[in-house]
């Protein structure tokens, strides 16, 4: 009774072992299909990434042609990037041995494990002032640099953006443009995409600007005094003699009671000297003029010159030196 019992218990056990065998081989194996994954792309060799997960979104098997097609997510990373890809893969099952038939690759994402930081921004800190300032040359005291920076970026994106004030600080006054850039994660590291620079802003040295400032030749004068600042604004009086052959030919001044105001009107950043073009951050002030409607000229602020490296006032062409 016991023997006739054990016969077809064993044979059913064989029968289950029989079909497990069976549907094992309906299934490219896992290995298989993370090396054919690998062997398809040099990205992970090239940038000693290890996989860590495969996920399988789905597995079909065709009986009839003997064919697995499976979509299959990797997961892998290395010391800066996490990295995910999804693969169609198809492999041929023949004489109970899988062969891959093809590798496909359908998705990427490439995420960092540090967020962005001011030295991955400072290392595009050429690109981001050469668009602020051009491509001519400057003098150092001219030439911008970052300010300020405000970090917006976490490991949760591939994309970060990053706030800064490009300033160059002259002797008499500062120009400054906000700056916004853009950047993307790449395998390669960070990369700049894109970047968008504001006006020109000013920020006048008042310490600097107040004083006489003065010109003489061949006893002509000019002479402007500085008295005070306001904002973008300078607050001044005004003396000028101009005489030919002993003879004057006009005198025109304020009086030390009388202050006119020169407002800010522009920021010029490049000029023509000779045969040596060069750039430089001059500041312009408007056409001032008294109560009675005397034109005094307008003037504009030169922060270095080439040659004798003095900062200067300049009014209708005369060169006015800081006593």
């Amino acid at each position: 009774m016991k023997k006739g019992i054990y016969i077809p218990l064993s044979c059913a056990i064989l029968g289950v072992a029989a079909l497990s065998g069976c549907s094992t081989t309906n299934k490219i194996p896992d290995a298989t299909i993370e090396n054919a994954i690998q062997d398809s792309t040099n990205i992970y060799s090239d940038y000693g990434l290890s996989i860590q997960q495969l996920s399988f979104d789905s597995r079909n098997y065709d009986k009839q042609e003997k064919t697995e097609a499976v979509t299959v997510t990797v997961n892998a990373d290395n010391a800066d990037t996490a990295y995910t890809a999804t693969y169609d893969v198809l492999g041929k099952l023949s004489d109970k041995s899988w062969r891959i038939v093809s590798v496909t690759q359908t998705s990427e994402e490439v995420k960092p494990k540090a967020a962005l930081t001011y030295e991955d921004v400072s290392l595009f800190s050429g690109e981001l002032l050469q668009a602020a300032q051009g491509t001519s040359r400057f003098s150092d005291a001219c030439t911008m640099h970052i300010q300020g920076c405000t970090i917006d970026s976490d490991t949760t994106s591939s994309s970060a953006t990053a706030s800064m004030v490009l300033e160059a600080d002259t002797h008499y006054f500062n120009v400054k443009r906000d700056c916004l850039a853009s950047f993307y994660y790449t395998l390669d590291g960070w990369i700049l995409s894109n970047n968008s620079v504001g006006d020109y802003g000013i920020e006048l040295n008042e310490p600097a600007l107040l004083g006489t400032w003065s010109w003489a030749s061949n006893g002509d004068y000019v002479t402007i005094n500085i008295t005070r600042i306001d904002g973008n604004s300078i607050y001044a009086t005004y003396d000028d003699l101009a005489q030919f052959c002993g003879a004057i030919i006009h005198e025109r001044h304020t009086g030390e009671n009388f202050e006119f105001q020169l407002d800010t009107s522009d920021i010029t950043a490049s000029s023509f000297q000779g045969n040596d073009y060069y750039s430089e951050y001059y500041l312009t002030f408007a056409e001032a003029n008294n109560d009675s409607n005397h034109y005094y000229g307008s003037f504009y602020i030169d922060p270095e010159d080439n040659a004798e490296d003095v900062p200067k006032l300049i009014s209708n062409g005369n060169y006015l030196q800081k006593q």
